[in-house]
């Protein structure tokens, strides 16, 4: 299987990144924020969001504490599921893949 490399050095705007709906109100809480679009689900869909919205600053106060020094894309998530669907994937059984860029014991 060949290697991509063309993410390498690749910056992504905030607005692509999909983060748990807690995760945004527990910054926005530590943070002071009061607006209801960053903590309130109806809020935020009442203004046309389709969930809560990440207060200024989140993506990369996130992204500073994710080991890899980014957040993740939709395309490298995607890269994971494509592999998992694939024949090359045919002896992999049982396992939990985390796609998180070595996030989950040191996130916020």
């Amino acid at each position: 299987m060949a290697v991509k490399t063309d993410a390498i050095g690749k910056a992504y705007p905030a607005v692509t990144y999909a983060v748990g709906r807690e995760k945004v109100r527990e910054y926005a809480w530590a943070v002071g924020e009061t607006n209801p679009l960053y903590v309130d689900v109806d809020a935020a869909r009442a203004a046309g969001y389709a969930d809560v919205v990440a207060p200024p600053m989140f993506a990369v106060v996130y992204a500073g504490r994710v080991p890899i020094g980014r957040l993740g894309t939709e395309e490298e998530i995607a890269a994971v599921i494509v592999f998992l669907c694939s024949e090359a994937a045919s002896n992999v059984a049982g396992a939990s893949w985390s796609v998180d860029g070595g996030s989950v014991p040191v996130i916020i």
